[in-house]
């Protein structure tokens, strides 16, 4: 119950704050979390939080996606490796990922 309680905050927060730059020409926009807190991911690896690793609900893992943050340019290459995220969002950066692309909270990215 209470994880069922944190999920909701958390998307009725990216819901509120959140939204689409519309500025994802050739690539698809989609909303990005990140995590840094994991033991092993669904494929039974260590977790690296500074890894370039995404989690998805339903690409196959070992897929690779250019993800870049449409605010800055910044771009960087990620594997699936993971499941989740558990919120709105349709990827879950590791957040190596995510400093590399300059993210400081959950945004919009472009993804390819």
């Amino acid at each position: 119950r209470g994880r069922g309680n944190l999920i909701a905050i958390i998307n009725a927060k990216l819901a509120r704050w959140v939204h689409p730059t519309g500025k994802c020409a050739g690539g698809s926009e989609q909303l990005a979390t990140y995590y840094w807190q994991g033991r092993r991911t669904a494929t039974g690896e260590r977790f690296n939080p500074h890894g370039m690793t995404a989690a998805s609900r339903h690409l196959p893992f070992g897929t690779r996606l250019t993800v870049r943050n449409p605010h800055n340019d910044r771009s960087v290459s990620v594997v699936i490796n993971d499941r989740g995220p558990y919120t709105h969002a349709s990827i879950d950066l590791s957040l190596g990922a995510a400093q590399a692309l300059g993210l400081k909270q959950s945004s919009y990215v472009c993804v390819q």
